[in-house]
């Protein structure tokens, strides 16, 4: 069989867009891939996805302050 040219490709498109029957035709052709992409465009988004820890002194608001006088006595030693 022989490649289609441009000017094919394009004449068949048009005539499918006459039809109703072409216009679904040419939907299930385009949205396949395009969910595709997008299905794993999300689960490479999910894979990557770096989660971040949660900051300690959230929980122990006091517990910088403790750090701090902690370093203020060992530097002075």
């Amino acid at each position: 069989m022989a490649k289609n040219t441009n000017q094919q490709r394009e004449d068949q498109i048009t005539a499918a867009l006459s039809t109703p029957e072409g216009k679904a035709a040419l939907h299930a052709a385009m949205s396949a891939p395009i969910q595709t992409s997008i299905m794993y465009q999300n689960i490479g988004a999910k894979l990557l996805m770096v989660d971040s820890l949660p900051d300690p002194y959230d929980e122990y608001p006091n517990a910088r302050d403790a750090v701090s006088d902690y370093m203020k006595k060992w530097v002075q030693k």
